[in-house]
């Protein structure tokens, strides 16, 4: 009965958190939407009708795909197939309804999954909600539950996963979650293979055979979805994406270590600031040469932390030049990494 009085408000107070704010669109979010609105308006899986708005998309014969995985977008169906159903063309009510279905109310239902676990190893409600709330309000999953992205959702799911494994339960449902966790973001096979480490301790051979079992629907409804975009049950989206950075390394750029990166990281000359550092004042009309990097490192937007001070803005192109503009509108919070401006005249991000 405790638990339920807690349970009870700590969602509302969590979810209500999340639903209050909304991020709008952006490349990835466009991609992802783009997908569930060519569903539910089209019947289609290609975005062709939308594609113009985003850079996230990939190419096969003639038609363009999101790039991205397509559970989010899938999940989002339901919320935005009612909105249009209500009223055809509102999108950003469909695309807010459907940020708030498939990313903001699973989140908030992984929250009260750690309040649960907090309780089960002994701690009193209290701290328990405090640390849920710490997590849930506190850390990247606030700005994340609140943006049409992948990365919370995964997340989400795998946290919930595991909190079934750990209490022993449903390790069917807990395979289901895993597999949905890989079909929003291809990634989440590195939680998948963690969990599944820990299931194998904790629920034995009969229990680690029904948490594979779960997550087999999803497998098949996955390789189904490739083989009608991209030609074959194994074929990845960034396969056919244009952008030649996503196709280098084994995945997403991803690659054994390079001596030569990690000199130039540790004491390289790009280690060193030049006099182009900018140290205090404001920031609107920091400039450096467009394509200075390798292809890729300077995108539309980033978000900067400075030495001495966060500040919120984007690097946008400006003819032959990339300079940094006020941030956009769509971006409710400071999420920042850190930049330098070196003598070269290059924008490092890390």
């Amino acid at each position: 009965m405790l638990r339920r009085r807690v349970s009870v408000p700590l969602f509302a107070l969590v979810f209500g958190t999340y639903a209050y704010f909304y991020q709008a669109g952006g490349w990835n979010q466009n991609s992802r939407f783009d997908l569930t609105r060519a569903i539910v308006e089209q019947g289609t899986l290609s975005i062709d009708a939308f594609q113009e708005n985003t850079g996230d998309k990939a190419l096969r014969d003639g038609h363009w795909y999101t790039d991205k995985a397509p559970g989010l977008s899938l999940l989002a169906v339901p919320a935005y197939a009612l909105v249009h159903a209500v009223r055809a063309g509102a999108v950003v009510a469909g695309s807010y309804l459907g940020t708030v279905f498939a990313v903001a109310l699973p989140s908030a239902l992984a929250a009260l999954q750690l309040f649960a676990l907090g309780r089960l190893i002994g701690l009193s409600a209290a701290w328990a909600a405090a640390l849920t709330l710490a997590y849930a309000l506190g850390t990247l999953a606030l700005p994340y539950s609140t943006i049409f992205y992948g990365h919370q959702l995964s997340a989400a799911l795998g946290l919930s996963a595991f909190a079934l494994v750990w209490r022993r339960r449903a390790p069917m449902l807990a395979g289901l979650l895993l597999g949905l966790a890989v079909a929003v973001d291809y990634t989440s096979v590195v939680l998948v293979i963690a969990v599944m480490g820990y299931a194998v301790v904790k629920l034995r051979a009969r229990g680690v055979l029904w948490l594979i079992a779960g997550g087999v629907p999803i497998a098949l409804a996955l390789g189904a979805y490739h083989a009608a975009a991209f030609g074959h049950p194994l074929a990845l989206p960034y396969e056919f994406v244009l952008q030649e950075h996503r196709r280098m390394g084994w995945f997403m750029g991803i690659a054994a270590p390079d001596p030569r990166v990690m000199g130039a990281l540790l004491v390289g000359p790009g280690r060193r600031p030049g006099p182009g550092v900018v140290t205090q004042g404001r920031l609107d009309h920091l400039q450096a040469p467009l394509g200075s990097g390798p292809p890729g490192e300077l995108g539309p937007r980033q978000d900067l932390c400075h030495p001495r001070g966060v500040f919120r803005g984007e690097f946008q192109p400006d003819g032959d030049r990339i300079r940094l503009g006020p941030p956009s509108t769509c971006h409710g919070f400071k999420v920042p990494t850190t930049a330098m401006l070196t003598e070269h005249g290059r924008v490092c991000l890390k």
